[in-house]
């Protein structure tokens, strides 16, 4: 799934009045991380955007987790994939 052509554009001109011009590149890095159930759940409970454990949504929010890594795990592990871009460039005082 890339990123639709609206949304690049608009980044684009963003990143190149931010570097003021067209002295800018972006690089993509690929990663992933397999995770075992428990460490699945130790990085559910630190992302700060997801219910925490004290709040109601958390557990149906985990046993719907425990559902999806059940049905897609594949030996008690799970792939997380990443794909990190990396804008640089130089500034041109205006």
């Amino acid at each position: 799934m890339g990123i639709p052509l609206m949304r690049t554009k608009t980044w684009a001109y963003a990143i190149g009045a931010f570097f003021g011009g067209s002295h800018w590149r972006r690089v993509e890095f690929e990663h992933a991380t397999e995770l075992d159930f428990e460490l699945l759940t130790a990085r559910v409970n630190s992302t700060s955007y997801l219910p925490a454990p004290r709040d109601s949504a958390h557990a149906p929010m985990m046993k719907a987790l425990s559902a999806l890594f059940d049905a897609t795990q594949h030996g008690g592990r799970v792939v997380m994939q990443y794909d990190a871009r990396v804008y640089f460039g130089l500034i041109h005082p205006a």
